[in-house]
C-alpha cells in the first residue's frame, strides 16, 4: 500500500513534535520537583536536541546523507549546498 509523501511527512512531523512536547513537559515537571535532577535531565535533553538538529539539517547540505527522511520536504525543491 502506497502512502502519499504528504501524509508520511505529516506523520513524521507529528511524531517529532510529540517527542519534543514530552521532553518539555518532563523538564517542567522536574523543575517543580527536584532542581538537581532537572539540571541533569536538561543537559541531556539539550545535548540530544543539538544532535537531533545536526542530523536533521545534514540532508540540507548533502543529499546523499543516510539520515534523509520525508518531512524534509524542502529537499525536493532545494539543491544540495556545496561546501
Amino acid at each position: 500500500m502506497h502512502v502519499s509523501w504528504v501524509v508520511e511527512a505529516l506523520l513524521l512531523t507529528l511524531l517529532h513534535l510529540t517527542l519534543f512536547l514530552f521532553f518539555a513537559g518532563l523538564l517542567i515537571f522536574l523543575f517543580n520537583i527536584n532542581h538537581a535532577v532537572f539540571g541533569a535531565v536538561a543537559r541531556w535533553v539539550g545535548f540530544s536536541t543539538a544532535i537531533y538538529a545536526c542530523v536533521t539539517s545534514l540532508p540540507i547540505v548533502r543529499h546523499d546523507s543516510p539520515y534523509y527522511y520525508a518531512s524534509l520536504f524542502f529537499n525536493y525543491f532545494m539543491p544540495a549546498l556545496d561546501m
